[in-house]
């Protein structure tokens, strides 16, 4: 069991600390289930009293994000981490990591903003304008000015930092919508189940007709990233909470646009987030076509890896995706399926690399400037590295390892 999942937030900090000659707190069993532990016990021990995450560090010129100003980028991160939390909890019951999602969401809600549609933009949807953002990129910004692209208030709300719509990101709202229905699922506490209603809200003012979802409230750009996030928040409340007969009518919709518009498999960028929100469709409405859909894009994706990533690269986020993939499969009595075996030999090698970047006892070793910031190391022992010739901690990185890893659990592809 590691000695990081004893010791828990400031006695943990303070030993720390007062250790500087040794190094950092070492897995004391390489199981992937100690390291699923280690890198949660970073996360909540280094929770800032925002309920925030320090963003990220970079080991090679010592530079880290200034946690004072968080841009919609960071706190979309941010989240991503918070959905790996809640993840975390439906395996394990673990008051810490219960405590650091707790304060995580109520941050999330205290700093939503109100937003709904305005006439003039449900007419411009109508139309078709937000279908051809291209041909009118130029005009977003005097849009934007003029409160043609949403209106400042509603019961649909948008999750925010320093109640700046610019940095209401879609992505934010859809991973802490997530995070809330995972605490509720895992406590069974109603706290949040206003604030999901509301980002739920939130989500479909941003969802363009016969379109999916724009980047932020001042865009009028939809995201590969952005629909797959969005598309499994979605999913997930359906799942959860049964959504009424509009809601269900308007994602199927989405869901017939996503698997038409990412079919091909060309968006590596889709795959993870598209793979597990179409795993949830497949589940709940028990249609082949997600299946199929499903296959497809793994299938594509593995066609196009660049083998290169392979070999020094944090690889968790597309792991996430793989690792759905299987589950699913081996669900369906379909674990000898060729593309299986192909995702799950991956998965091995993948792995291989992915427990080297994660911050341990070793680490000093494989860094170009040694133990210049030892110190930095003992502070983020368990979390994640995004490559061994790039070694940045970044807060999403150590998201997206925690949720691959627990995914993993599900398939036995761990060690």
């Amino acid at each position: 069991m590691l000695r990081a999942f004893l010791i828990i937030g400031t006695v943990f900090a303070s030993i720390f600390s007062s250790a500087a000659d040794n190094l950092l707190n070492p897995l004391t069993s390489e199981t992937d289930k100690d390291r699923i532990h280690f890198a949660v016990n970073q996360l909540v021990r280094s929770q800032l009293n925002s309920g925030f995450f320090p963003y990220d560090f970079d080991f090679m010129t010592g530079r880290e994000t200034d946690m004072e100003n968080i841009d919609g980028m960071n706190l979309v991160r941010q989240t991503s981490a918070a959905f790996a939390l809640g993840e975390y909890l439906t395996y394990f019951n673990h008051e810490p990591a219960r405590t650091a999602l707790l304060g995580f969401l109520e941050n999330a809600v205290s700093n939503s903003l109100p937003i709904r549609k305005g006439d003039i933009q449900k007419s411009l949807e109508w139309m078709g304008f937000y279908n051809r953002w291209r041909l009118w990129h130029s005009l977003r910004e005097p849009l934007y000015k003029m409160g043609l692209l949403f209106a400042k208030e509603g019961n649909a709300k948008l999750v925010s930092t320093s109640g700046d719509y610019e940095r209401a990101w879609t992505g934010a709202t859809a991973l802490s919508m997530m995070a809330a229905i995972q605490y509720f699922e895992t406590t069974g506490d109603p706290l949040f189940n206003e604030a999901i209603s509301h980002w739920k809200n939130g989500l479909l003012v941003l969802k363009v007709p016969r379109r999916g979802f724009r980047e932020a409230p001042h865009y009028l750009t939809e995201s590969p990233y952005v629909n797959g996030e969005a598309w499994l928040a979605l999913a997930e409340f359906d799942r959860v909470f049964h959504g009424d007969l509009v809601f269900k009518n308007l994602l199927r919709q989405l869901d017939e646009y996503l698997i038409e518009n990412y079919s091909n498999g060309h968006n590596r960028l889709f795959y993870s987030w598209g793979t597990m929100a179409a795993v949830v469709r497949a589940r709940v409405t028990g249609d082949e076509r997600f299946t199929v859909f499903i296959y497809g894009i793994t299938k594509a994706y593995l066609d196009n890896l660049e083998s290169p990533d392979l070999s020094t690269s944090n690889s968790c986020g597309s792991l996430e995706g793989l690792a759905t993939f299987v589950a699913f499969m081996q669900a369906k009595g379909r674990a000898n399926d060729p593309l299986v075996l192909r995702a799950s030999d991956y998965i091995t090698q993948a792995m291989g690399m992915n427990r080297k970047l994660q911050i341990d006892e070793h680490t000093a070793e494989i860094l170009p400037n040694g133990k210049r910031y030892i110190d930095k190391l003992e502070r983020y022992s368990g979390a994640f590295l995004e490559s061994l010739k790039k070694p940045l901690m970044q807060v999403d990185l150590t998201g997206h390892c925690l949720n691959a890893m627990l995914r993993l659990e599900r398939v036995e592809l761990t060690r």
